[in-house]
């Protein structure tokens, strides 16, 4: 709703298959086209931060609450976030290749290096914003979106190294011992 310019917009759906993946999108993109806004889009100009890298990489799971079950049916084994050719990605656990293989975390925030954009257009989705912070009520790691209009948090705990800092030994030298 955008009541100052008069324009209001309600959506409807007769069960449209999968519309929970593609409609929040599509509402999105025409309220913008009416009221001149330019969507949000993935930024380029904001450095990454490998030292804070450590904090975030590890993986992360829905906690067991019932009003997840949308969000459980997008990820139900949670999301995994690693370094990998100098940058950070996430990846699931499901059979969408794109999300199997992973999607790179873009910095969005220059003053905040715990704010990423997941660049989702590979899926027919727009963009949405990654924060890294801690859960309220445990204060142990979490991640949290809003996937497909829905918000959501994940839990997890950490990898101690991310795991491009990860190093193994020749083979022979494991063979060695």
């Amino acid at each position: 709703m955008a009541p100052d310019d008069g324009i209001g917009l309600v959506a409807f759906t007769n069960g449209s298959r999968g519309a929970y993946q593609w409609m929040e999108a599509e509402f999105d993109a025409l309220l913008r086209d009416l009221l001149g806004v330019p969507g949000e889009v993935v930024r380029t100009d904001v450095a990454h931060h490998p030292e804070i890298w450590a904090d975030i990489c590890g993986r992360y799971r829905l906690p067991p609450r019932i009003a997840d079950l949308r969000g459980r049916l997008a990820l139900p084994a949670g999301v995994e976030v690693l370094a990998r050719g100098g940058r950070l990605v996430v990846r699931a656990a499901t059979p969408v290749p794109a999300l199997a293989r992973g999607l790179p975390l873009h910095p969005d925030d220059e003053d905040d290096p715990f704010v990423f954009r997941l660049d989702l257009s590979e899926l027919g989705m727009s963009s949405v914003r990654v924060v890294f912070g801690r859960d309220t009520h445990s204060a142990a790691p979490a991640v949290h979106t809003a996937l497909g209009g829905q918000p959501m948090s994940l839990i997890g705990r950490p990898d101690p190294r991310p795991r491009a800092a990860v190093r193994r030994r020749p083979r022979s030298a494991q063979e060695g011992r």
